[in-house]
């Protein structure tokens, strides 16, 4: 799957989470501490940038998790 495949995953499940919360965008970014045109940006999959992080972490092999500090077990994708 390329990154931007990951990325409009991404968008489409951050979605999905905003309306569980039952939050506008405006209300979502504000809940995230963003200006609404940033996480519109997100959601909508055009802000420059966003799959930046995905592309890394395919190309080193390692997880997000790993990468942004939610875990220290660093743990190659295809082992996951």
């Amino acid at each position: 799957m390329k990154a931007r495949s990951y990325g409009q995953i991404f968008a489409a499940r951050l979605k999905q989470e905003r309306e569980r919360l039952g939050l506008s965008r405006k209300g979502m970014a504000e809940f995230l501490g963003l200006y609404p045109s940033t996480y519109s940006g997100i959601e909508n999959g055009n802000l420059c940038g966003s799959s930046v992080f995905i592309d890394i972490a395919l190309k080193l092999n390692i997880s997000m998790d790993y990468l942004v500090g939610l875990t220290e077990e660093r743990r190659d994708l295809h082992d996951a």
